[in-house]
């Protein structure tokens, strides 16, 4: 057994953390005796490690060999599947690995990557992380998530790869149901991504309405779906930038319906515009955003926008590291130009 000594928690409270093997046996005061090995924390604040919740593990340290396009969603496709043609198992395992490393050095060990699945790079992707997971089993968790990139119907062979890679071990089924051509095949898409999570007995965590178009309505096919099934709690839906274009009428509707399926959400407004070439918006939104800071730069748990009070705690690292990459992606598409514009180019 070894143990954490005079540690500070969250609480303020001061104790001894004991851990026996993979768990946390005690934590209280004076735990640590007789332990067989102890390190003194001298009442430095200790927490629980971050999670990442969304990340791409197959596509990491890649920018620099992308070819040069014009910064929205649909050229980043289009340079990514360049080079994805080009991916080893090794490469992958490389790239990866690097960033579960990273990661872990500030402080995030558990890591739930989108993988993709698709007929340019066939389950590669897929064997380069899974490979880099085992590689950092001992320091990191590593979920990933088979995703169909490019679509089930609209990408012919791309169903049985995902068969493939829920056989091979992916832990979560993917999707991304607005990529598909009408809205026919868009049902179809989520219908098949529900049907491989039963079958495999996984949850999904899905790509979904990632345009600023907002006719586009996938939430609530995936929403029905999930409340039809009774697979409540096991589904995330990402991006779902389209619900901030819709009616109120629309909006209020399926919101409400993710409420009683607990479909959980993962968005990132400000980096999702700038993906969609709405830069000028996606300033304003930073700067709105940053408007609400305290006096020392931070953002509590929560927000009352009719007092403009912080409410809560200050424990979201999570959250500031999100406007940290945020003003990083204005920078990289506005700093150029704003460069240039100084130059008199």
């Amino acid at each position: 057994m070894w143990a954490l000594q005079d540690a500070r928690l969250a609480d303020r409270s001061v104790v001894d953390i004991l851990v026996e093997g993979e768990r946390i046996v005690a934590v209280a005061p004076g735990a640590a005796t007789g332990a067989d090995q102890v390190t003194d924390c001298g009442r430095q604040l200790v927490v629980p490690a971050f999670i990442d919740g969304h990340v791409h593990l197959d596509k990491v340290f890649i920018r620099g060999d992308l070819r040069e396009h014009d910064g929205t969603l649909a050229g980043a496709i289009g340079a990514i599947h360049e080079r994805k043609r080009r991916y080893t198992t090794e490469d992958v395992r490389a790239r990866a690995r690097r960033a579960i490393e990273d990661s872990v050095r500030t402080g995030t060990t558990r890591l739930r990557s989108h993988v993709d699945v698709d007929t340019i790079g066939g389950l590669v992707p897929l064997e380069g992380v899974m490979a880099a997971a085992r590689d950092c089993a001992d320091i990191a968790e590593i979920q990933t998530i088979a995703f169909p990139q490019e679509g089930l119907l609209r990408d012919p062979g791309a169903y049985d790869l995902m068969e493939a890679a829920l056989e091979a071990g992916a832990d979560v089924v993917g999707g991304m149901p607005h990529w598909e051509v009408d809205e026919t095949a868009q049902r179809e898409h989520v219908r098949l991504c529900f049907d491989l999570a039963q079958r495999f007995d996984r949850d999904l965590d899905m790509h979904v309405d990632e345009t600023d178009d907002g006719a586009v309505r996938t939430l609530e096919m995936v929403a029905d779906e999930a409340l039809r099934r009774g697979y409540l709690g096991r589904v995330c839906a990402g991006h779902v930038c389209s619900l901030s274009a819709a009616d109120d009428d629309y909006a209020e509707r399926v919101i409400a319906k993710c409420a009683s399926a607990g479909i959980s959400i993962a968005a990132n407004p400000v980096t999702n515009l700038v993906l969609q070439g709405r830069v000028d918006e996606a300033r304003a939104l930073y700067e709105r955003l940053l408007a609400l800071c305290n006096d020392v730069g931070l953002l509590s748990e929560e927000y009352d926008p009719n007092s403009c009070r912080m409410l809560g705690n200050f424990p979201q690292a999570f959250s500031h590291v999100g406007i940290v990459n945020s003003a990083l992606n204005l920078q990289r598409v506005q700093g150029p130009a704003k460069q240039r514009a100084e130059k008199g180019e």
